[in-house]
């Protein structure tokens, strides 16, 4: 096959990794109609912020969305909110796929996960977790600004994240990898912007922090010791804070960004008292991350990923896909370890596109990985 054929094919790919996933999304998540189980809480709470209560964290600890994903739940009506989010899908395929070579290993990875994906990311929209989906984004962002060298997007993505969810803290440290600079303006953007909902109740917003739900069978707090829909284990929230954020700064030293968000989000999840099979739907997308900066042609971390959703659709599980769920999340994060970057995070130096598909010389050793 000749490089025009071999373009030209590399092209065709390209639009249907981003518009097949996105429209199976759309057509499934309109199917059901209008957003249900946790929409009810981001209607609820838009409704309390847009009448003036800042305190909507501490009155409402059910409320567990940021400001940004509250606006969007009341602002938006049903279906339009549901194309909204699923809107939101090609758009981070196309983000993903950006640090790349325009090549058919691309953008049939970017497919194949997409269409891992599509089914999941529906389930974000027609549970009202635009909170979920706006963090995803941003942190897509994050890591392409990463390995683009734009300051800008780092922390631009950063500040979109933490403004859908305030667990997006647990990637403040790769805006550190990159720059103390960008970490800086990073962390005051999002003190600036929490900080009035904090201070109307300081004592109400901190205990609303430390989560709601109850422990699910087979999950991982239940095996170490937790009672099954017991309370929701205070050691929980801490452990996921600085266990995600020290996780993140290694990986992204050692292996990169994409190998920090895969790594993070799969601890995270693996950690949670719930199953809700939703949780795994991060996960899947930060292993499209993974896989495509890998030099594996099989999107394993994908399947893995997507093996923890599919079998978490019951809830509460059993056993057996319990256990299946804690293994391919593990894997998940396994794989997050398996490969050492021999190019470190460095905000000083900007890349060119002709580094992202050349090999590194004995000069670039401060760039990111391809």
């Amino acid at each position: 096959m000749t490089s025009a054929n071999v373009a030209v094919s590399a092209h065709r790919l390209r639009i249907w990794a981003f518009v097949l996933p996105g429209t199976i999304a759309v057509a499934m998540a309109l199917g059901v109609g209008a957003p249900t189980f946790d929409w009810r809480f981001a209607i609820s709470g838009a409704h309390y912020l847009l009448s003036g209560h800042l305190s909507v964290y501490a009155d409402m600890p059910q409320v567990q969305m940021g400001p940004l994903s509250l606006l969007m739940a009341g602002v938006l009506p049903g279906p339009v909110y549901l194309v909204a989010l699923c809107a939101l899908l090609p758009l981070m395929l196309w983000m993903m796929t950006l640090p790349y070579p325009s090549s058919n290993r691309t953008y049939g990875l970017a497919l194949t996960g997409g269409l891992f994906l599509a089914w999941p990311w529906a389930v974000f929209a027609v549970q009202g977790h635009g909170d979920d989906a706006l963090v995803m984004v941003g942190v897509v962002a994050m890591v392409l600004g990463c390995k683009s060298h734009r300051e800008a997007l780092v922390i631009g993505g950063f500040l979109v994240a933490i403004a859908g969810k305030p667990t997006a803290i647990l990637f403040l440290p790769l805006a550190f990898v990159f720059s103390r600079r960008a970490g800086i303006v990073a962390a005051l953007g999002g003190a600036m912007l929490w900080a009035p909902f904090v201070l109307a109740n300081v004592p109400g917003f901190l205990a609303a922090g430390r989560g709601q739900g109850k422990i699910s069978s087979f999950s991982v707090p239940d095996l170490l010791g937790g009672v099954p829909y017991g309370a929701f284990p205070a050691w929980v929230r801490p452990a996921q804070l600085i266990g995600g954020a020290a996780l993140c700064i290694f990986l992204a030293r050692r292996s990169g960004p994409a190998a920090a968000v895969a790594g993070v989000f799969a601890l995270r999840v693996l950690l949670e008292p719930a199953t809700w099979n939703y949780y795994s739907t991060a996960v899947i997308a930060a292993a499209i991350l993974l896989d495509l900066s890998s030099r594996r042609r099989m999107p394993w971390g994908t399947i893995l990923a997507f093996v923890s959703f599919i079998v978490a659709f019951n809830t509460p599980a059993g056993m057996v896909p319990g256990v299946i769920r804690i293994v391919s999340l593990t894997g998940v994060l396994i794989l997050s370890f398996a490969r050492r970057s021999s190019r470190p995070i460095h905000g000083a130096e900007p890349i060119r596109p002709i580094d992202m598909i050349q090999p590194a010389s004995s000069s670039s050793i401060t760039r990111t990985e391809p």
